[in-house]
């Protein structure tokens, strides 16, 4: 029996450049969260999270509008930079076919809307970690500080370019080991970037 090809919802990109109060670009973390919603073209979202990396203040990403889709769907965003939650907002996403900047999108704080998502337990953050382990071209297992949690929260880069969790590395726990094709070589460079529970 033969199905029809489903399209995937259409996209709206978000592009902006944020800076410091002191003028400085922004490095650091974008945590992306939001609750099941049916978009405007009739496909289901589920409640899900992502992870965007913020360069010398560049932030882009894709995301599924909000405005035309089911009742109280919108985003909710926490800032991250140097291991700290710097502040959080929530993002109402219309439909563009051109790129939308924050002012686009942001929520006013006056906004009566329902509790943000998986908000009761406030994570930390590990910002450009070192993982542990020998860099010599032999050595493909290394070692966090903490387990990251959910374990995509990990983004791994070597050398600048990321890491494929489950393609060029394997993660149990807080450890990480890399596949034959992918162990670094001596003088590479791996910087680790994820969340972890709160120990209290």
């Amino acid at each position: 029996m033969a199905f029809p090809a489903l399209s995937a919802p259409p996209l709206t990109t978000i592009q902006d450049v944020l800076y410091n109060a002191d003028g400085s670009r922004f490095t650091g973390l974008v945590f992306i969260e939001w609750k099941s919603f049916q978009a405007g073209d009739a496909s289901n979202v589920p409640t899900q999270s992502m992870t965007v990396k913020i360069v010398n203040g560049i932030l882009l990403v894709k995301l599924v509008p909000t405005t035309n889709a089911s009742a109280g769907a919108y985003y909710s965003v926490r800032y991250n930079s140097d291991g700290k939650a710097q502040f959080t907002e929530r993002w109402a996403v219309s439909p563009s076919a051109i790129p939308l900047k924050l002012r686009d999108i942001r929520i006013s704080s006056t906004a009566v809307l329902p509790p943000d998502p998986v908000m009761e337990s406030i994570p930390e953050f590990a910002d450009s970690e070192t993982p542990a382990g020998s860099i010599d071209g032999a050595n493909a297992s290394f070692t966090l500080a903490f387990a990251p949690l959910p374990a995509a929260s990990l983004l791994l880069y070597r050398n600048g370019l990321l890491q494929r969790q489950g393609s060029d590395y394997t993660l149990s726990g807080k450890n990480i080991l890399f596949v034959a094709a992918s162990v670094p070589a001596a003088g590479d460079t791996l910087v680790a970037f994820y969340r972890y529970p709160r120990v209290d």
